[in-house]
């Protein structure tokens, strides 16, 4: 865009490049697709759909992640989340984990992306239940054994790929902690708590009331992929780790 000359920075300028390779691509003779990255500007999710296929909603999260950028583009993202569905997808970026350097590292020694292991778990957790883009950026030369079963964790999966597609909707979201909850398609409700306290536990609770139930629920905890026990009526509490998270399927008896 800081190539467009002044007096043309508008919005239709902006959108001229990726509708000519949108329309270039579609008349290849083979399935492409095509993620527009243009760091949210002009609106994209508005018009995104009809161009390609997913659509940067910001600016690179590498620059930010460690100061709490991925909470700031993940609110975003959740508040854009009606443009979000099969067919067009709302993108906050890569999930960088392992060992990566930037590109403007040209030349220099790989390094250990600065999240804790409670981060990791929040990152994935965020990207599954907004039904993001699963692009990992990372070298793949070094992927420990930590952040290969953070990436490859079936249920996790499961839950971005869900057919309906739809974005995860916030419950509570303040300075402290989040709760969100996405539908799926079989009828199961999937919850995420987060705290987002760099320093202290915390315990996050929602009642049957927020979370729209009407009936006792069984839970199942997706990360450790394990039912917990009796189903619970009323209300459920989490206690979480700095920067920790919980994801729980609840499913109505």
């Amino acid at each position: 865009f800081s190539q467009l000359p002044e007096d043309e920075q508008t919005d239709e300028a902006r959108k001229k490049p990726y509708r000519l390779m949108g329309r270039l691509l579609r008349d290849q003779d083979r399935d492409i697709v095509l993620n527009l990255c243009q760091y949210g500007m002009a609106n994209v999710w508005e018009w995104g759909k009809e161009t390609g296929h997913s659509w940067r909603v910001g600016g690179d999260l590498g620059h930010t992640l460690t100061q709490g950028g991925l909470y700031t583009i993940a609110e975003k993202n959740i508040g854009i989340r009606d443009y979000n569905g099969p067919g067009g997808w709302n993108d906050p970026d890569y999930l960088i984990m392992g060992m990566w350097k930037t590109p403007y590292d040209k030349g220099g020694p790989l390094h250990p992306v600065e999240l804790s292991p409670n981060e990791y778990y929040s990152y994935m957790s965020l990207w599954c239940l907004m039904a993001c883009p699963l692009f990992f950026s990372g070298d793949m030369d070094h992927v420990d054994d930590f952040t290969r079963n953070i990436l490859c964790n079936t249920e996790m999966i499961a839950v971005n790929q869900d057919p309906l597609g739809v974005c995860a909707e916030p419950v509570f979201i303040n300075e402290e902690e989040w709760v969100l909850k996405k539908v799926l398609q079989d009828g199961s409700v999937v919850v995420g708590f987060f705290n987002l306290s760099k320093s202290e536990d915390r315990q996050v609770r929602a009642d049957w009331g927020q979370l729209e139930f009407c009936c006792p629920q069984t839970v199942r905890d997706l990360w450790r992929q394990m039912d917990l026990g009796d189903p619970v009526d009323n209300a459920f509490t989490v206690t979480l780790g700095p920067r920790g998270c919980a994801v729980l399927q609840f499913t109505g008896e």
